[in-house]
């Protein structure tokens, strides 16, 4: 397997993964980590999330360096990371997405 890392930065609205990470989001392995360097938590959802209401937020409180790891037991591109948003109610907070393509 081959890893990727991209840096993803968030803004005023969430962030979709499928629109900044190769292969459209689709990987064996998917590892996040809020960058060190945060002033504030990155949130993690779905489509429509929502920080003030919680709708479609899966973790909101990833705090600088904390780790979220998503992996296909079957060991093929069977995670779908470009279902996945960031959001922050800081803009300019970091993650370091970490894909394995096989």
């Amino acid at each position: 397997m081959t890893p990727i890392t991209t840096l993803v930065t968030t803004g005023s609205s969430p962030v979709s993964l499928a629109t900044v990470l190769p292969n459209s989001g689709r990987c064996a392995k998917l590892l996040l980590v809020a960058f060190a360097g945060n002033s504030d938590r990155i949130a993690v959802g779905l489509a429509g999330m929502n920080l003030t209401t919680g709708n479609s937020v899966i973790n909101d409180a990833m705090q600088p360096g904390d780790t979220l790891s998503l992996e296909s037991q079957s060991d093929s591109n069977r995670v779908y990371a470009g279902l996945y948003y960031l959001n922050s109610p800081t803009s300019g907070q970091k993650m370091l997405c970490t894909q394995w393509i096989s």
